[in-house]
């Protein structure tokens, strides 16, 4: 009696744990509405709005892989750089980006930091020409919160990335070769 009364106690807690240690989804896809402040020294720290699209694998409750998707763009003008007058600049940023993410849950929140890279593409028109283009190597380092509406669907309150670009376009006026921007998102996390 005593041995069946322990074996099904320690039947229990194994259950128990199991389930306790499984308490968070496998994947996550989420939308944004996203803010890009760009570091182009001639724009003078514009801000683009735009969207993104991410896909996170959680491979434990704390650790997952990320890939993340986004595009902003805007127009601005007119602006003086020396000998001339551009009266409308038109500018995209493109990135794709992949890497790990540590998240922290709760019941009705999760906070996570991330370290992504990979490449951006970014492109400058003006005055209806057609524009200088650049694919390099970007990385962001960042995190945010997610508030848990229910198990399956949540709130991205905000994600706040350092998005640094590395860029050979001719618009830092000489100055460093990467783009070092701010970007904030904001949307809706689908937990399966």
């Amino acid at each position: 009696m005593v041995k069946r009364s322990l074996f099904l106690l320690m039947f229990a807690i194994a259950a128990i744990s199991t389930v306790r240690a499984q308490d968070y989804t496998k994947n996550e896809l989420y939308g944004t509405y996203s803010f890009l402040s760009t570091d182009v020294d001639v724009l003078e720290h514009e801000g683009f709005h735009g969207y993104g699209i991410g896909y996170q694998y959680n491979v434990s409750k704390g650790f997952g892989l990320v890939a993340e998707w986004t595009s902003n763009h805007g127009t601005v003008g007119p602006i003086q750089i020396p000998g001339r007058i551009i009266l409308s600049v038109d500018a995209r940023v493109n990135a794709l980006l992949f890497g790990p993410r540590f998240s922290y849950r709760t019941r009705p929140v999760t906070l996570y930091a991330h370290y992504l890279v990979g490449s951006a593409n970014s492109k400058v028109g003006y005055d209806n020409a057609p524009g200088i283009k650049n694919t390099e190597f970007a990385q962001a380092v960042g995190g945010g919160v997610d508030f848990n509406v229910t198990k399956s669907f949540a709130i991205r309150a905000g994600q706040f990335d350092y998005l640094a670009i590395h860029s050979d376009l001719p618009l830092n006026n000489g100055g460093s070769s990467w783009f070092r921007n701010f970007r904030y998102q904001a949307g809706a996390v689908f937990k399966f």
